[in-house]
């Protein structure tokens, strides 16, 4: 069965986390090298402030201009983490979040974003902020890229009537 036919889309509802967090503006093609920095340093932070994470880390897509990503990694946390040189505290919204697995090689990632959009419209659902990407399994876990497991959350909202995005 091909990864395509394998997905499943859904919606669910997500509580408020808090989060210790690295954004930065990013070139585009240089976001591997930033979290290669960035992940450790807030995972030493998260275990110097002897916090729990709730999740294996994430990266929030803030956008892209003049061929640079607006990048956030993350560690969410069930409280804010205290601010130290580039550690931010930040926040994911509550609220109802469209979901898909992606099982597999990063360099399919795409794929299963557009899959995602694409998914988003044909609900008649509209993105309500930046999406982000939470890393369950990776090269860290296991050399076997087939394995890999990153879970895809975007947040959106039905339009209401006369709503210019589809009401």
């Amino acid at each position: 069965m091909s990864a395509r036919s394998e997905r499943r889309f859904e919606t669910v509802e997500l509580p408020e986390r808090h989060a210790a967090a690295i954004r930065e503006r990013v070139p585009v093609g240089e976001s591997q090298d930033f979290l290669a920095d960035a992940l450790p340093e807030l995972w030493a932070e998260v275990r110097d402030q002897k916090r729990r994470p709730l999740t294996p880390p994430y990266v929030r897509y803030h956008g892209v201009e003049e061929g640079e990503l607006d990048l956030e990694a993350g560690i969410m946390l069930s409280d804010p983490p205290d601010e130290r040189g580039r550690i931010e505290r930040a926040l994911l919204p509550a609220g109802e979040v469209a979901l898909v697995w992606h099982e597999g090689g990063y360099e399919s990632l795409g794929e299963t974003r557009k899959a995602l959009s694409q998914w988003v419209e044909d609900q008649g659902l509209v993105p309500a902020g930046p999406h982000w990407e939470i890393y369950w399994t990776n090269a860290g876990s296991t050399d076997d890229a087939s394995r890999w497991r990153t879970q895809l959350v975007w947040p959106v909202r039905r339009p209401e009537v006369g709503d210019p995005d589809g009401g």
